[in-house]
């Protein structure tokens, strides 16, 4: 019998997605209304700059991540912790295009928080009349609130249970990765970590144009 990683297969851990051919077709539908959104915002805005972005958050605390890591055989390797429930909400957004990308740590994930988020994103890309962001996102609750939407940001959410149509899903495991088996006295010192790692992240484009920048997303 072949060896499954000679014949092109790996070990990989599962992402929750729809199930059933009425979810399928509707991310299929989606895709398709995503097309007619980004037609129809540069139909409206005929001498802006259009931009399609996705954005997405990930909660990051002192409850330790624990994976698994090289040690000698028959030695079972040892991650200090020292669990307390406090944390940091890390907002990331990308153009999956180019892998330009923006992130913000952030105490929360709340309403307030996503305002913050989408004043600075906006400071930081000078979006406005003539240059406009198209962004994806979940239907997290902070995303359905009325919320203040700066000039130059178009929301568009994706359906539910879906996180497979959000390209900035992936953009989390890096920093998980950064942070995991580590045991950080205090939230301070892992927001430092995860800082650095986001300057990092944000100075890799053509990775992170590699992994988001996904076959079916419509061209702008």
């Amino acid at each position: 019998m072949a060896d499954v990683g000679q014949i092109g297969f790996h070990s990989a851990s599962s992402t929750p997605g729809a199930s059933g051919k009425s979810e399928r077709a509707g991310a299929s539908r989606f895709q398709k209304k995503l097309a007619e959104q980004v037609s129809a915002v540069k139909a409206e805005n005929p001498n802006a700059e259009v931009r399609l972005w996705s954005e997405d958050e990930a909660r990051f605390g002192l409850q330790p991540i624990i994976k698994r890591r090289w040690a000698k055989r028959g030695v079972r390797p040892l991650a200090e912790v020292n669990p307390k429930y406090e944390w940091a909400w890390s907002y990331g957004a990308v153009e999956m295009k180019t892998g330009e990308s923006f992130f913000l740590l952030l105490p929360d994930l709340t309403a307030d928080s996503v305002e913050i988020f989408l004043s600075e994103f906006a400071k930081a890309q000078n979006l406005g009349k003539e240059k406009i962001a198209i962004l994806l996102w979940d239907g997290a609750p902070a995303h359905r609130a009325k919320l203040k939407v700066p000039v130059g940001v178009v929301l568009w959410r994706t359906p539910p249970q879906t996180p497979e149509l959000n390209p900035s899903e992936r953009l989390w495991s890096p920093l998980r990765e950064a942070v995991a088996n580590r045991c950080f006295q205090q939230i301070e010192e892992m927001e430092e970590v995860l800082l650095q790692e986001m300057r990092d992240l944000s100075e890799q484009k053509e990775y992170l144009s590699g992994l988001t920048n996904y076959h079916w997303l419509p061209s702008v």
